[in-house]
């Protein structure tokens, strides 16, 4: 027995090395190719996590030949680095930022047959940006709750007004999308609406999260029956083998917009732009969904997934003109009334 391990481990370790020479010299041939005919290079600004727009480094340099150089950075951070001289060629980021980087007159426009099949709701009129992915908030259920209660209608209103309920929400100052969670509920139920609803589901909420993971991780560990959560939060936490359902609001909902955008003097404007497209185009979508790790819905979507339930999804109609004063005043209001405390 003891021969025949020392065998198998002989086996495996040689297996090892021989699979690390392999890979080394693979990427070895990789790096001559390129001193021997250099790719071309796109620089990439973003305000996603850097592994987001990476995953398609390798696909996109098989299509074009042209990699992809992402650096990782704040809207902020991206209006600097463009006033200071360091101008991107491409912007992949927010619908957020991506608002103000035309404000402030640093994109270019970008129209194609791509761009043209995007929704009206999810690109800039004038053809600055498009939008490349959604994240839409959607119900994180314990599955035990979801079982116990199979006629439960999964609106707003019961979800934010059922006592009963156990629910979790993230923070509304915790993030962007939180804060953007907010400002679209005002602009779907109205101030007043909005404001009675959520003093209703402060006396059941059990945990304001200050992760967008929290409400979905709460849900799977039976802390709570409903979390509302992003979609993609919510499909990590199920992908660990976790106990949770997502379930699409019956009543329409929200979502949080990821596109790209030219840089204004990119100096691969043309690789840039063929890069947006191929982001747009449905085959491109389909190759990379199980290989990214980011759970967003492209824009181009041939055809939504359902939820857990078979429930399609439908969103509100939103024009997400939300000035920083009108979010100012809107967070203070929430946080004075109902965060900490009553009127």
């Amino acid at each position: 027995m003891r021969r025949g391990g020392a065998i198998l481990l002989f086996l495996l370790l040689t297996g090892a090395v021989f699979a690390f020479l392999f890979q080394y010299m693979e990427k070895r041939e990789e790096a001559r190719r390129e001193a021997e005919i250099p790719a071309e290079k796109i620089l990439i600004y973003t305000d996603l996590p850097q592994s987001a727009v990476q995953a398609f480094e390798g696909p996109f340099f098989r299509n074009s030949g042209v990699k992809l150089v992402v650096q990782e950075m704040s809207g902020t951070g991206m209006v600097q680095a463009a006033r200071s001289g360091q101008i991107p060629d491409l912007y992949v980021a927010s619908q957020k930022t991506l608002m103000a980087l035309k404000e402030k007159n640093l994109l270019a426009p970008h129209v194609s047959d791509r761009t043209d099949t995007v929704l009206n709701s999810c690109k800039d009129g004038d053809g600055y940006w498009t939008g490349i992915w959604l994240n839409p908030a959607v119900f994180a259920v314990n599955a035990e709750f979801a079982s116990a209660h199979p006629a439960f209608f999964y609106t707003w209103d019961e979800v934010l007004s059922r006592q009963s309920v156990r629910l979790v929400m993230t923070d509304f100052i915790a993030s962007e999308y939180s804060e953007e969670s907010l400002m679209a509920l005002v602009e779907h139920f109205g101030e007043e609406g909005t404001f009675q609803r959520l003093r209703d589901a402060s006396a059941h909420i059990v945990q304001y999260g200050k992760y967008l993971s929290t409400p979905a991780q709460m849900a799977a560990m039976d802390k709570c029956d409903i979390g509302i959560s992003g979609l993609d939060e919510a499909k990590k936490v199920q992908q660990e083998g976790l106990p949770v359902r997502i379930i699409y609001p019956e009543d329409g909902t929200f979502f949080y917009l990821y596109g790209a955008a030219l840089a204004r003097d990119s100096s691969q404007a043309e690789r840039a732009a063929d890069f947006i497209d191929w982001l747009l185009d449905s085959e491109s979508q389909e190759a990379q969904k199980e290989q990214n790790s980011y759970h967003f819905i492209y824009v181009n979507d041939a055809g939504m997934p359902v939820d857990d339930a078979g429930t399609k999804l439908s969103f509100w109609a939103l024009e997400k003109q939300y000035t920083e004063l009108g979010k100012k005043e809107l967070l203070s209001r929430w946080l004075q009334e109902i965060r900490f405390g009553k009127e």
